[in-house]
């Protein structure tokens, strides 16, 4: 989107525990995350337990050779 790498996913708000981490690589092997690296462009609520969200790599695609971008989710 607009030359930056974006994921869209939906959160969820019934499951307390779920942390959802949106990560960038430009090798897959190191991977980061956090405000350095993405930023969370929209947030749309969908219903009471859920948001339709996006977020965008910070680095644009004419910056780099690679760039990839996931999501984890983990339950503790």
């Amino acid at each position: 989107s607009s030359g930056y790498l974006t994921l869209t996913f939906i959160r969820r708000h019934d499951v307390g525990d779920l942390s959802y981490i949106v990560e960038v690589s430009d090798d897959l092997s190191t991977w980061n995350s956090g405000p350095s690296y993405t930023h969370e462009v929209s947030v749309t609520a969908l219903d009471a337990q859920r948001d339709w969200v996006t977020v965008q790599d910070l680095t644009p695609t004419s910056a780099a050779t690679r760039r990839f971008i996931r999501l984890q989710i983990h339950l503790p």
